[in-house]
């Protein structure tokens, strides 16, 4: 089998983006409404009297803005909008947003002309609170005088940024597709360029420009309200997306965007797709990197993760206060694939796992699993690290292994429990035999026949309770 996850892992970067996420002037932007304070001559002190005021901050470019002070009174005099462009914004290392050096203004309020500027040693924009000194200098009969102006206030727009606002942008790649087979590194391939704009803070859609399957021309594809998350490492899931198009008018087709099998980070993107045309499966791989290539398939000689691979229909048992014992009752029947990564390690599929036995929260995969074959031909799995697994769309994060010491496959009887951990709670999941059928629950008071573990080791005293081989039958040690 041809790794597929392992390879978007693996992939050579060659990253590039036009916008990762917003720009300093876009992350300014908005009204922002509260006070305003004015001292005439002297610098505003905190004992200066204040007034509600508005200001508006609005994008010019990426780093620059126009301010706007609308209506800008003193006592009862409207003087009216001060008005300044093109002022410099920048994002600091805290990730504030602060001004830069601007000249002075001429600007005309009411009967007045005054040179204006934004102090930018002392102005900034934090989250959405903005607090902003603007220098005011004119003549009043015949004396120069300066007016402080001092804005402080919200901005009642404002977002949090998310994590579809860190992946919105336009990036270069490469689309590799297949026809009923994996994509590698010789697929048939053409450059792609895909955009993504945050729906909101948790959402995006995603756009493929002039898209290809096997140069066949899809046209622009999009997927819409794509559930994407943040994983601990950093890293982003994505939800699966499915959308339809036609070709030249006239073939439809519909696309699905693999969210288990995708990849998405700062540095790098593998985003898998399979596609529908004319009753052709397409399997297509989108990269901003380039693909190594693909190891060759194993065969049947290559060890016992091949002699186990299979798919296999078996019940479900499923504890939520704690591990299935025999007095659980069967929650339903459900297919589990076992399929070959290497000669000794296998990739685990629990399809449409589901705790109410009607909606399904997703398929739970787990890579790089370690598999053994007994001399009595049970296979049993090594030790494995929980691997992140993204349920219900992307909206839950669960930490998920295979539990070693008692999980096993001899023939068509099964014995796996996976642990699904999440929101604080572990879910016990059986697959298989009930736990009371092909392992007998016994106690070591009394025995003299010899103890091994699943791994063939022979055991002087068990430390833990588990599935153990004594006197050559599987039995549970309490």
């Amino acid at each position: 089998m041809k790794k597929i996850l392992l390879l978007l892992l693996a992939l050579v970067l060659s990253f590039t983006t036009a916008s990762a996420k917003k720009s300093p002037a876009e992350r300014a932007a908005g009204t922002y409404s509260g006070l305003l304070y004015i001292g005439m001559g002297t610098p505003v002190t905190p004992e200066t009297e204040s007034t509600a005021a508005n200001i508006t901050l609005e994008v010019q470019s990426a780093n620059t803005v126009k301010f706007t002070l609308p209506n800008f009174k003193y006592g009862s005099l409207t003087l009216g909008d001060i008005v300044l462009n093109n002022i410099p914004v920048s994002e600091d290392e805290n990730g504030r947003i602060i001004f830069g050096h601007n000249d002075p203004q001429t600007v005309s309020v009411s009967i007045i002309s005054a040179n204006v500027y934004i102090d930018d040693a002392t102005s900034y924009i934090e989250n959405d609170y903005a607090s902003v000194d603007v220098n005011v200098s004119t003549r009043v009969v015949f004396s120069d005088v300066t007016i402080y102006v001092r804005f402080q206030g919200n901005n009642s727009d404002y977002q949090a940024a998310g994590v579809a606002d860190a992946m919105e942008g336009t990036r270069t790649g490469t689309t590799y597709s297949a026809h009923d087979e994996e994509v590698s590194s010789t697929s048939r391939n053409s450059a792609t360029k895909i955009s993504v704009t945050a729906v909101d803070a948790n959402t995006i859609n995603l756009l493929m420009h002039g898209a290809q399957a096997l140069g066949v021309e899809l046209g622009d594809v999009t997927f819409s309200n794509i559930a994407v998350s943040k994983n601990a490492d950093g890293t982003v899931s994505l939800a699966d997306a499915t959308t339809t198009g036609s070709i030249a008018g006239m073939l439809d087709y519909s696309i699905s965007l693999v969210g288990s099998k995708s990849y998405w980070s700062d540095d790098s993107i593998a985003l898998y797709m399979q596609t529908e045309i004319a009753d052709m499966s397409i399997n297509l791989l989108f990269t901003t990197g380039t693909l190594p290539d693909v190891e060759e398939p194993i065969t049947a000689t290559d060890g016992p993760a091949t002699e186990v691979s299979g798919t296999y229909n078996v019940a479900v048992y499923i504890g939520l206060e704690g591990p299935v014992d025999e007095a659980t009752e069967k929650f339903t029947d459900v297919d589990i694939n076992i399929e070959a990564e290497t000669a000794n390690t296998v990739r685990f599929t629990l399809k449409d796992f589901s705790l109410d036995g009607v909606n399904s929260m997703g398929d739970i995969v787990l890579t790089g699993i370690p598999v053994e074959k007994l001399e009595d031909g049970t296979f049993v799995f090594g030790a494995n690290e929980p691997q992140t697994v993204s349920l219900a769309g992307g909206m839950l994060q669960a930490q998920v292994k295979i539990d070693e010491n008692t999980s096993y496959v001899a023939g068509s009887d099964v014995f796996i429990d996976v642990l699904v951990d999440a929101l604080g709670q572990t879910i016990y999941v059986h697959l298989g035999l009930p736990v009371t059928t092909g392992i007998q629950q016994v106690s070591l008071e009394g025995n003299t026949a010899p103890i091994y573990d699943l791994q063939g080791r022979r055991v002087v005293q068990p430390r833990a309770s588990g599935v153990y081989i004594v006197g050559g039958k599987r039995v549970y040690l309490k």
